[in-house]
This record gives C-alpha cells, structure tokens and sequence, in this order.
C-alpha cells in the first residue's frame, strides 16, 4: 500500500482516501481484454493489480507455501515424522521474479514522497528491489506470521538473503516482541549484526551503513471507526434486514431448519432452537482444525448435558487444485480421522451431538 507523506501526518485514519493498493489477484484472466477490464475496475476504487500467469504463480505459490509458512512457524523440514520437500531452483527463480515483476508495478504508482508498505512472507525480497531502483523510499515491512528461532532458521538455504532483503526496509514490524527477538537473534548469528536500542522504544539495526527499526505492533481495530455503526445498531437505524434482507432471509430459514431442544443452551433467548457454533477455516496442518474438534468433543465430555443442544457446524476450504493441495489433503485425512472419533463417540453416549 502506498501512503503519502501530507496524509500520513494527519493519520491513517484520516488518510484512506490517499491509499493505494497493489497486490496480485488469485487467479488469471482468460483474455488481454478481460486482464485489461479488471485492472480496470480495480484502478478505480484505487487497487493496482499486478497479473500472473499460472505459470508464474504456481512456482512462486509452493516456495511461499511449502518452503516460508511451516518454516516460519518454526517446523523444521522433519514435520509429521517425514521429510519436507526441498524446494526446487525454479521456485526460488519464481519467488525473485514475482518481487521484481511487483517492484515494477509499484514503483507504476509510487511518488517519491510515498511510504510503500510491504506486507507478509510472499515480499520479502522486495524492500531491496524498491531500493536498488528508489533509493529514496520510505519502505515499511509487516510480518503477518510468526518468525522462527535462528536454530530453524538457518536450515533454509536462501535465509542470508532473505535477511539482507528485509533489513531494506527502513521498519520491519512484527506482531509479538518473540518473533522481534528471533530476527534479531538471525541478524546477529546469521549476519553478525547487533542491535541497539533507539529513542522511541525502537530497537535498530545497522547493516551496509543503513539503519532499520524494528517494532512490534499487535493486530487489532479502529473503535472509534466503529462507534458509530454500533450506536446506529443499538438504536435500530441500522438492521441486517435493511441491508441484506436476502441474508436475513436465509439466516431465518436456517434457524429454522436447527433441531428444537429444551431447556439449558439455546433457551430463554425466544428460540427453542439448538445453539449452533460456526467454524470456517483453510484446511491448512497448521490451522488447528483438529485441536479444535478435539475441545469440541471435550466439551462434550465433560458437559453431557449439552448433547442435543449444541451443534458444529465446521466448514473446511480445500482447494485441490492448489500448488501445495498434498498437504490439504494429509490434513483432510487427518481431519477424517478425528471428525470419526468425534461422531463415534457421541453415538455411543446417548445418539446425541
């Protein structure tokens, strides 16, 4: 995303009309003319899409996905008593050539005076490209997933690189100091590079004469950007019937179809109706879709008199077609397995769950 410097002064918050995203779509056009119409409408709500062929993607896709997103949640490359696939050259080749296809479409829109704001494990490497061709940028990184210890870290082949990329940025941000200390514990072990305190708070780091902050910054929300969204709500100016009454209307048609129960959860709220929980989740091994079953059935263990009055209704995303879809399907199987134990069990207390 890319802010200017006069907005940003004045707060993001203020500013949302000065942002511009860039980012690549999930999927590819057919026709130059269909590429051309969802540029089109994207530029016009002020997104900027950077358009991969299958081909570029793909590659790209199973480096991010096999390679970065375990690693970075520090499995080392034995998970699940097997060995990870290496990645291949190609993918590597892919994962540098989709940062400099997205250097160019950045730099499309970007003023000298912009802040670029990079964002996840799928950029790393483009803070060094913004600089090699912007060296004046104001080029701000944020990790959206956990950073691994230097121990897992190291057993990745490309990680001085990946490194070296990031200390480009002039902040590097992370969501929990943990993962803050296990890069800069990487920079030291890894690079040889020490860190020192900044006045702010900021802890900073010194590679090639270029210093980078380092910050930690927890996801959440903008209450007050809220506030009056919920007041309209308490006071009934706003309802869900008046802006989706075909949402309201399936909603209330699956309400009716939940089983009636009697007493305990799901009464006294004027239904007699089941409580139903919802889960939609990936069907990723490290999304904790098991574990969760596996408190559900808990629950149910510890709280029979439940049984009959709660429902899970819990919806998995997998995409077969994926780069990466081997491991969505291990994870379905094991989610097979435990959604069977679930119901058996169940069925053998009193038929009801």
């Amino acid at each position: 995303s890319l802010i200017s410097q006069p907005q940003l002064a004045q707060g993001v918050g203020q500013a949302v009309g000065a942002v511009n995203w860039v980012g690549c779509p999930a999927w590819s056009c057919a026709s130059a003319a269909e590429e051309e119409s969802l540029s089109d409408a994207l530029e016009s709500i002020g997104c900027y899409a950077l358009i991969l062929t299958t081909q570029a993607r793909a590659p790209h896709y199973r480096f991010c996905k096999r390679v970065l997103w375990p690693l970075f949640h520090n499995q080392s490359l034995h998970w699940g008593g097997r060995l990870a696939e290496p990645f291949e050259d190609e993918e590597w080749r892919s994962y540098c050539h989709v940062n400099k296809r997205m250097t160019d479409k950045v730099l499309e829109v970007a003023e000298p005076d912009s802040l670029i704001w990079v964002h996840d494990y799928h950029l790393l490497l483009l803070p060094s490209y913004l600089i090699r061709r912007l060296p004046v940028a104001n080029v701000g990184l944020s990790l959206h997933t956990p950073f691994p210890s230097s121990d897992t870290f190291r057993a990745l082949s490309v990680r001085d690189e990946l490194l070296r990329a990031m200390l480009n940025a002039d902040l590097v941000q992370f969501h929990l100091f943990e993962y803050a200390r296990n890069f800069l514990a990487c920079c030291k072990r890894m690079l040889g590079l020490e860190f020192e305190f900044k006045p702010g708070g900021f802890l900073g780091v010194e590679c090639s004469g270029r210093h980078t902050m380092v910050s930690v910054s927890c996801a959440g929300i903008n209450p007050p950007s809220l506030q009056p969204a919920l007041e309209r709500l308490r006071d009934g100016a706003d309802t869900l019937e008046r802006h989706w009454p075909e949402v309201a209307a399936r909603l209330a048609e699956l309400e009716a179809a939940l089983p009636a129960t009697t007493g305990g959860v799901g009464a006294g709220h004027g239904s007699a109706r089941v409580a139903l929980l919802v889960g939609i989740d990936e069907v990723d091994r490290l999304k904790g879709v098991p574990l969760k079953l596996h408190a559900y059935r808990q629950l149910l263990r510890e709280h029979p008199e439940l049984r009959g009055r709660v429902l899970l209704a819990q919806v998995g995303l997998l995409q077969h077609t994926s780069p990466v879809g081997g491991h969505s399907l291990s994870t379905q199987m094991a989610l097979d397995v435990t959604m069977s134990g679930v119901g058996t069990e169940a069925v053998l207390g009193d038929g009801r769950w």
